[in-house]
């Protein structure tokens, strides 16, 4: 007997070979039953048959429950793939709106710097100065609220 793997594709071919073979005994059982009394099989040779058919059925039955759990077990690894996959994406952008604040705080500390060094050649300058300080601390208390607890 050859080793086959089993994969969802065998198992379905399995089913559907034993749904095929299934249906065929019975086929051949109904001609028996049709057939004069004096020319049909014994009823041990009908009974033995029709235990056979049912056999077969059970085969089917556990090869497509075989097929179904596979295929759900595909289904649910496929699931946490795409899980994991939407957790590490919020993960980057959670770092990317870290990052974003970080980079708004330093250009406003750069804003802040350009005033007070033009300060010197240009007094009204300075006059930004009050509003320039009022941003950097939005900007700081909106990074602090975003901060991972």
């Amino acid at each position: 007997m050859s080793q086959e793997t089993i994969t969802s594709e065998n198992l379905y071919r399995i089913y559907k070979d034993l749904m095929r073979a299934h249906a065929e005994l019975d086929k051949r059982i109904a001609a028996e039953y049709k057939k004069p009394k004096e020319d049909r099989a014994t009823q041990e040779e009908l009974d033995a048959r029709t235990k056979e058919a049912n056999e077969i059925l059970q085969g089917a039955s556990y090869a497509y429950n075989l097929y179904v759990t596979n295929a759900l077990s595909k289904i649910k690894g496929s699931a946490e793939t795409i899980n994991k996959g939407i957790k590490e994406a919020a993960d980057v952008i959670k770092k990317l709106k870290i990052a974003d604040q970080t980079i708004k705080v330093i250009s406003k500390l750069i804003e802040i710097t350009v005033v007070l060094g033009t300060a010197v050649g240009n007094w009204k300058n300075l006059g930004k100065l009050p509003d320039l300080i009022k941003d950097l601390a939005d900007l700081v208390k909106e990074a602090r609220e975003a901060e991972p607890a």
